[in-house]
């Protein structure tokens, strides 16, 4: 019981210290001035899909801005194949131009650890452009707060 009271209490001073990060590169680092065709393209995108919205904001929020399948999986509740899809395009339900690492805003980041493969999706600087833009919309806000893992 000791050690899951501490995994959860680590999890949230992640967050927590990973969103005031987050803040202060929004204030300091990102300069909304002005969108180009691409950006307008991907918010178009974005703005059609909501587990999109919530993968990006989940892993833009997370402290090293990377996330595996399974804390995807278990931070939003949302199945593996959702997941998948919303990341790199299932070819059926999501496109793969449309998706997550079709537009930019992610990679995929492979590391071998004693004969096994951990496979993280790591945000790019577009994503955390395109993700500082998010937070400012009142739609994007609305949904966020309607999972309650950002309020």
């Amino acid at each position: 019981m000791q050690l899951l009271i501490w995994h959860y209490n680590n999890i949230f001073i992640t967050w927590l210290v990973s969103y005031f990060i987050i803040r202060y590169l929004c204030l300091f680092d990102i300069a909304l001035k002005g969108m180009d065709a691409s950006d307008e393209a991907v918010m178009r995108s974005l703005r059609r899909s909501k587990i999109r919205v919530v993968v990006l904001m989940f892993i833009a929020h997370s402290f090293f801005r990377q996330a595996s399948l399974k804390e995807l999986q278990k931070g939003l509740n949302v199945c593996a194949s959702n997941i998948l899809g919303a990341i790199t395009g299932d070819g059926r339900r999501y496109r793969v131009e449309d998706s997550l690492i079709g537009m930019g805003l992610l990679e995929r980041a492979e590391t071998h650890v004693g004969g096994y493969a951990i496979i993280c999706y790591r945000l790019t600087e577009k994503g955390a452009h395109i993700g500082g833009m998010l937070e400012k919309e009142p739609r994007i806000n609305a949904i966020l707060g309607e999972l309650k893992i950002y309020r």
